[in-house]
């Protein structure tokens, strides 16, 4: 198995600072890589002190091995709310953080998330969203009270209901393990992509084709041509059954 991957974040046309924070690594057990984007929820103190707690967490377990991958993800991400929250409860300065893992071991991959970063799957061009995002505006569209377009133009769209840090205790969202197929292209990204492009475009942006390089580059570029307003974040990792570049 090969898997290429590139990651990227930016903070945009608008922002002063980035308050994104992602990874891309090779797991220590042979056959396992850990992908992640956590955006540092805004409007809240210490935003990219949160979010790189989160990235620097799942980079410890990921390294640590000893026992299946996700289940340590999770307990990591687990301990790392209670530090989170605790931290802004003493200092007075609460702060947050979206997240979103793609975990690959075992020939099969599985998603954890809180919060509205998310992850996709391209699959013989195809575009499937792997999440549902953990916001106000998408509980309505599921209860059928709001439609997407209205959702889109909601001045409550980046009202989101759970994130890393919010709350003494998190529930994250798991996707459980399925297999992977050769070739098969995941696009893990924070609301400063996919708030701006729509899914069809991202999906076009992806199919042009090219190295994960230049995938995660073209999403960049899109989303500030489409106004930047906001952190940008994109990793993109592809599995196929080629030898591994040396």
């Amino acid at each position: 198995m090969n898997v290429q991957f590139a990651a990227r974040t930016v903070a945009g046309k608008v922002r002063d600072s980035n308050q994104d924070a992602v990874l891309a690594l090779a797991g220590s057990d042979p056959g396992t890589w850990v992908f992640a984007v956590a955006d540092g929820v805004g409007g809240l103190a210490d935003g990219s002190e949160a979010s790189g707690s989160a990235v620097r967490a799942l980079t410890a377990t990921a390294r640590g091995g000893g026992g299946p991958l996700g289940p340590r993800l999770e307990a990591g991400l687990i301990e790392c709310n209670c530090e989170v929250f605790n931290r802004g409860a003493a200092s007075g300065r609460p702060s947050a953080t979206t997240v979103v893992v793609l975990a690959i071991e075992n020939e099969e991959f599985l998603v954890l998330h809180a919060g509205d970063s998310r992850a996709y799957l391209l699959r013989g061009g195809r575009l499937e969203r792997l999440t549902e995002d953990h916001s106000w505006v998408a509980e309505q569209v599921r209860a059928g009270a709001m439609t997407a377009e209205q959702a889109a133009a909601s001045a409550y769209r980046n009202v989101i209901t759970r994130a890393i840090g919010v709350e003494p205790s998190v529930e994250l969202e798991r996707r459980e393990a399925e297999r992977y197929l050769s070739g098969d292209l995941f696009l893990l990204c924070s609301d400063g992509l996919h708030g701006l492009v729509g899914d069809a475009a991202i999906a076009g942006c992806i199919n042009r084709g090219g190295t994960t390089e230049e995938i995660a580059d073209r999403l960049v570029d899109l989303a500030n041509a489409s106004g930047g307003t906001d952190n940008i974040s994109v990793v993109v990792a592809r599995v196929d059954d080629s030898p591994p570049r040396t």
